[in-house]
C-alpha cells in the first residue's frame, strides 16, 4: 500500500500498463499544453502546437546543441507518434493537466528569436521558421493581471473547446 510506480513518457497511458498492475489502483495522468493564446477579440495569436514547437527548438538548441532545421525536420514524426500512441488514449486520463502559462510567449520571444536569427531563407523550413517568428509582427497580448490571466488562453482539446480547471494548491494557513 505505500509503493507508487509512476510510468512516465508517451507510452504512459496505454492500456496495457493498466491491465498489467493487476487490479492495483491506477490514475492516468495527461500532462500537455491544451491552450492557444487569443486576443482580446477571440483572435488566435499563437497556437497551441505553434508554442509547443517552439518549446522543443528552444529545448533542443539548450539541451542538445541541436539547431532549429534538425527540430523542424523531425516535427513531422513527433506529431505522428502523438497521433498513433498518445490521441488514442489520452481520453481515458482521469486528470488532465494544462501546462500553458500566460507568461511562455514573452518569456520565449527572444530564444526563439535567436534560435532562429540566421535561419537560411532556403530552406525549406523557412516558412515556419517565419510562422514562429510571426507573433513578434502581429503583437503578442499584453499580460494580465494575475486573476485575468485567462482571458488569453482558449482551452483546446481534440480541436474542441474545452475547460480545463487549474490545480488549486491548498492554502497554508501559517503562511497567510
Amino acid at each position: 500500500p505505500d509503493t507508487f510506480l509512476i510510468f512516465e513518457g508517451i507510452h504512459a497511458l496505454n492500456p496495457r500498463f493498466f491491465a498489467a498492475m493487476d487490479g492495483h489502483p491506477c490514475t492516468g495522468i495527461y500532462v500537455s499544453l491544451h491552450s492557444d493564446f487569443v486576443a482580446e477579440d477571440g483572435k488566435v495569436l499563437i497556437p497551441a502546437r505553434q508554442l509547443r514547437l517552439t518549446r522543443r527548438i528552444i529545448r533542443d538548441r539548450v539541451s542538445r546543441g541541436s539547431e532549429a532545421d534538425n527540430t523542424f525536420a523531425m516535427w513531422d514524426k513527433v506529431l505522428k507518434g502523438e497521433r498513433l500512441y498518445i490521441q488514442p488514449y489520452r481520453p481515458t486520463a482521469n486528470i488532465h493537466i494544462n501546462t500553458a502559462h500566460g507568461f511562455e510567449p514573452f518569456l520565449y520571444r527572444h530564444k526563439i528569436t535567436e534560435a532562429l536569427k540566421n535561419f537560411p531563407a532556403d530552406n525549406k523550413y523557412a516558412p515556419d521558421a517565419a510562422r514562429l517568428l510571426q507573433p513578434d509582427r502581429e503583437g503578442i497580448p499584453k499580460p494580465a493581471p494575475r486573476e485575468h490571466r485567462r482571458e488569453h488562453q482558449k482551452d483546446v482539446y481534440h480541436g474542441k473547446r474545452r475547460e480545463v480547471v487549474p490545480l488549486q494548491l491548498p492554502r497554508d494557513p501559517e503562511q497567510e
